[in-house]
Order: C-alpha cells, then sequence, then structure tokens
C-alpha cells in the first residue's frame, strides 16, 4: 500500500460486536480514547490523518459519515499516540504507520485536549403582539409565548447543537428558566441532542412572577418525556426574587447561580447548555468571564436566539468566549414539532 500525504483509510468492520471504545482521564489537559477496529476489505475506516506532519502531531483531519471511525465516535483533531500498545516514538514512528496502512485489526489510542464549555443561549423571540398585555401584567409574564418567526428560531438553535453534539460522547446538560418562552425554545433542543431539560428557577426572569409547577407541566403534558422529572432546581424562587426589584440583589443571585454552573462544569464531563433571559444571561455571562464594569454593548449583543459558547482552557481553568451565533435565522430543515 502507497504511503500518502493525505490518506484515508480503506479498510472496514468484520463484526460490530467486536467494537470497543474505553476512555480514561489521564491528566488534566487531555483525554485519552482507545479504539479497537477491525480488519475488513468491504468497509473502509473513513478517516483523514495528517502523515505529512511530524509523527508526534498525526491528527485526525476528516470523520466520514457511516464509516466504521464514525461508527466509534472517533472525531476530528484526535491525535494518534499509540498503536497496539506501542507508543509512538522517534524510533518506531515508521513502523507503526505502516500497520496503520497494512490496516490489520489494531487498538489506536488517541489523545485530545479537554474543551468542555457553557452555552449561554437567550430564548426565541416573542409574540410581540402581547407586549402591551404582559407588560402591564408582569407578574404572568412568564406566560409569553413564542411568536411563528421564535418557533423558527428556536429550531436553528437546535440544529446548530445537534451539529455540534451529533458525534459526543456524554449528552450535554439543558438547564431553562421556567417560563413558557424558555421552555419552548429548550424543547427543540432537547429533542435534538438527546438530553432532557432540567427546569433551573434560579434562571427565571425576575419580577415577573413564577409559573406553577404542576400547571407548567400540564401545560407541556404532549411533551413530558423531554423533561427531566427528577431534577430538583438548586435555587428555588423565593417572593422577594419573583416581585420587589432590586439590582443589587439580582446582580449578586445570578453571580451565585454563575458559579454554580462553573463548580459542574469543572467537576463533571458534560458540556452545559443555558437557556435563559438577556439581563440575568448578561449577569453569568459577567461573572464566568470576571467582567467587572457594565457594557451595554455586550448587554444588547444578547438579542432573541443568540449563542454564545464559552469553552473551559485546559491549561489556564477558565472559560473562554470561543463562538456565538447572533440573532435567530429561519430554519426550515427542522420540523417545528414540539408546539
Amino acid at each position: 500500500m502507497k504511503t500518502m500525504e493525505f490518506f484515508i483509510f480503506t479498510l472496514i468492520m468484520f463484526n460490530l460486536l467486536h467494537f470497543s471504545i474505553h476512555a480514561s482521564h489521564e491528566k488534566e489537559v487531555e483525554t485519552c480514547y482507545t479504539v479497537t477496529f477491525e480488519d475488513s476489505k468491504i468497509f473502509p475506516w473513513g478517516v483523514t490523518v495528517n502523515f505529512s506532519d511530524v509523527w508526534t502531531e498525526w491528527k485526525i483531519l476528516k470523520v466520514y459519515q457511516g464509516k466504521q471511525a464514525n461508527a466509534l465516535g472517533v472525531e476530528k483533531h484526535w491525535r494518534i499516540i499509540s498503536v497496539n500498545d506501542k507508543e509512538l516514538s522517534k524510533d518506531n514512528w515508521k513502523q507503526v504507520r505502516y500497520d496503520l496502512l497494512a490496516g490489520k485489526h489494531m487498538k489506536i489510542k488517541f489523545a485530545t485536549k479537554t474543551m468542555k464549555s457553557i452555552w449561554l443561549i437567550r430564548h426565541a423571540e416573542k409574540d410581540r403582539t402581547k407586549a402591551d398585555y404582559y407588560m402591564c401584567n408582569k407578574a404572568q409574564n412568564y406566560e409569553w409565548e413564542l411568536s411563528q418567526n421564535g418557533a423558527k428560531q428556536a429550531c436553528r438553535i437546535a440544529k446548530v447543537l445537534e451539529e455540534k453534539y451529533e458525534n459526543h460522547k456524554n449528552n450535554p446538560h439543558v438547564f431553562v428558566s421556567p417560563f413558557k418562552r424558555t421552555i419552548h425554545t429548550g424543547l427543540y433542543v432537547s429533542h435534538y441532542v438527546n438530553s432532557r431539560l432540567k427546569i433551573e428557577e434560579g434562571l427565571l426572569e425576575k419580577h415577573h412572577g413564577l409559573w406553577d409547577r404542576a400547571k407548567m407541566f400540564d401545560y407541556f403534558a404532549y411533551n413530558l418525556s423531554l423533561f427531566d422529572m427528577d431534577y430538583k432546581s438548586r435555587f428555588p424562587a423565593t417572593q422577594d426574587i419573583i416581585s420587589p426589584f432590586r439590582w443589587e440583589l439580582n446582580d449578586a443571585f445570578d453571580k451565585n447561580v454563575a458559579q454554580y454552573f462553573v463548580e459542574m462544569l469543572h467537576k463533571g464531563n458534560q458540556d452545559i447548555i443555558i437557556i435563559g433571559h438577556q439581563t440575568e444571561l448578561y449577569n453569568i455571562q459577567r461573572a464566568i468571564t470576571g467582567l467587572h464594569e457594565h457594557s451595554k454593548k455586550a448587554f444588547n449583543k444578547i438579542e432573541y436566539a443568540s449563542m454564545f459558547q464559552h469553552t473551559l482552557n485546559p491549561k489556564s481553568l477558565k472559560l473562554e468566549l470561543k463562538s456565538y451565533h447572533l440573532k435567530g435565522l429561519e430554519c426550515l430543515s427542522l420540523p417545528c414539532i414540539l408546539y
């Protein structure tokens, strides 16, 4: 088999029952995965590797859908560190490359940087035709629904996250404010990332009432399979949070909520998706990024259906903004079936 600068393994599965994948956290900075490939000539492995680089940087450049590597959960950017328990070194890299190209039954160990994330997502667009009513009846604001465009925006959010977590090992946690518009937005996300919604009262929009839990679940009776019914809010809403507005209280309260999620991210092995409201998300964002001064520009960026992915740097252990999606776009590829 000819050596290539970039190549696609053309090996196949022999028996799906023989597939195995094991994860271990050997370092704070990297996570290691050991994958067993079967020798075959029908079903290709379906990965591209950068053999043009030095052996210390052999990484997966692409994983092809429907192939063996994809079925095993191999991901882009994974770095090869050993084959059949032979650690890559300056003395054996040529032999290891030969073994890879030979495509026999083998066990490959990969390493990848641990990059856990917190997503801060504002709910999709509200039905603006009801603005006057809910502005005058803030105690019932939790009932404010999405507009038709908001439902499309919720689909767009779900599509972005579905693509992000398509081959992910651990489904993300999904936390939502106990308001109709945030839950509606979260239902699409829950369905497409295969993770149940956790209702967290600590994310509610303050001074806008609180939905009775029994009535809330009765309203969503047809979607109860998408809720984590066993989850109990870590920050139960109190009367002073629901009714009187005090900026100092809101700010301090949201900092505690932010700290709770940051600690969860550090200790766990799952990403966290938070679907909430503009002011509360802004306060959480400030807390997790260390932004002390108020920024009107940063606040205004948190528009309907805006998404901000903050990734944990494995070296500094600080959360850094990795990606964001501003405003909701129509998503015609996903059926809006959860309304």
